[in-house]
């Protein structure tokens, strides 16, 4: 028997096995194909939806205290504002809601975070967060905003005045 006859017979005993190979082997690399164009797909969305969410900003600086900053007189768009941690509260008497963790953002337009100038008016809530608290447009509420310290207020020498938090 010549090497050639053997690989011949043994191709032939093992066609199936063979065939069964081939075919899990097209069909693994059309999932990939497929699951590579989806996901090329779902960040391309992802990347617009973020750009269109930035609005337009390119960096951001975030500190914990305030600092003197004077623009690049190279950059065409430079904004300023003010990020501030919180909490809000409703005072309804049925209802008394609390959500903490907020983020206040003082001294930036809000149309141009909502891409839409004439929809937007001051103070400025997300659908989400109105509806966690249970407000309607014209509702009151109640914004507390915690002040820096270099000793947290909830230590033993940390200051806890109403004054502080107001």
């Amino acid at each position: 028997m010549t090497f050639r006859r053997l690989l011949v017979r043994n191709l032939q005993y093992h066609a199936r096995s063979h065939l069964a190979v081939g075919l899990g082997v097209a069909v693994a690399c059309a999932v990939l194909t497929g699951a590579f164009l989806v996901g090329d797909a779902q960040r391309e969305t992802l990347r617009r939806q973020a750009d269109r969410q930035r609005a337009g900003v390119d960096a951001a600086l975030l500190r914990p205290r305030f600092f003197l900053a004077t623009p690049d007189p190279n950059v065409v768009n430079f904004n300023t504002c003010i990020f501030l941690s919180g909490s809000i509260q409703t005072p309804k008497a049925s209802v008394n809601r609390r959500v903490g963790q907020v983020s206040f953002i003082a001294g930036w337009d809000p149309s141009v975070l909502a891409g839409e100038p004439a929809l937007t008016e001051l103070p400025a809530m997300p659908r989400s967060l109105a509806r966690q608290l249970g407000l309607q447009i014209g509702d009151e509420f109640t914004a507390r905003i915690s002040v820096p310290s270099t000793i947290p207020s909830e230590s033993l020498l940390g200051r806890k005045e109403l004054e502080q938090t107001t």
